[in-house]
């Protein structure tokens, strides 16, 4: 499960497919809509395991709050933590994703974002896609968008309003690779809808 999410992506196997990060974001939080479609269970099984990733409805501060949870072959659970917010672009959806550095704290989270490019099919499938490690490494030697390349990772120092002219420019299959087929997973399935917010509550989101 650990090669699934985007925070642990750094200690996995997938370096160099992953191991971007961003120093802003696509949007700003709350600029456009979160994705409703996200919300609810989603199960996952890979070669090494199965696990369930966990999407909140929009909180009233505008964040997707995002826990996985998978079952170890060799005993135990690995859980994730992260929050996110969407951005809906001409060309796809994408989540700007702060993740969960350090377990004892449950308030520090990655200052750099990680953006995903998602789909999810009618029959409640979800595809997640992170960064091609050579294509913006490759991007970044050639002037095309800002960043830093260390021997272990990559950081884009890019503004917002280029790293969206970045993605719209170029073709979202070579930009992204699918992470959720990885490690011998298939998609996420969704098999529970999150329960209805409380009537009444003034402080719910709409």
């Amino acid at each position: 499960m650990r090669q699934l999410l985007w925070p642990i992506l750094f200690l996995s196997g997938l370096l160099f497919s992953a191991c971007i990060g961003s120093e802003n974001p696509l949007s700003q939080l709350g600029e456009y809509e979160n994705d409703p479609r996200l919300a609810g269970t989603w199960f996952v099984q890979t070669k090494d395991g199965s696990g369930y990733i966990h999407f909140s409805r929009s909180t009233k501060e505008g964040w997707i709050d995002i826990a996985s949870v998978g079952f170890e072959k060799k005993g135990g659970l690995d859980i994730d933590f992260c929050k996110a917010f969407s951005t809906h672009l001409k060309n796809g959806n994408f989540l700007n994703a702060q993740c969960q550095v350090n377990m004892e704290s449950s308030s520090e989270k990655s200052p750099e974002f990680q953006i995903l490019f998602y789909e999810i099919t009618s029959d409640n499938e979800l595809s997640l896609k992170a960064w091609n490690g050579k294509y913006i490494e490759k991007s970044i030697e050639e002037g095309r968008i800002l960043g830093r390349i260390n021997q272990f990772s990559l950081t884009i120092t890019d503004g917002s309003s280029n790293l969206v002219k970045f993605i719209q420019e170029s073709d979202i299959d070579q930009l992204f690779v699918e992470i959720t087929k990885q490690d011998g997973a298939g998609p996420l399935f969704k098999i529970q809808e999150p329960p209805p917010r409380a009537s009444g509550n003034k402080n719910s989101p709409k």
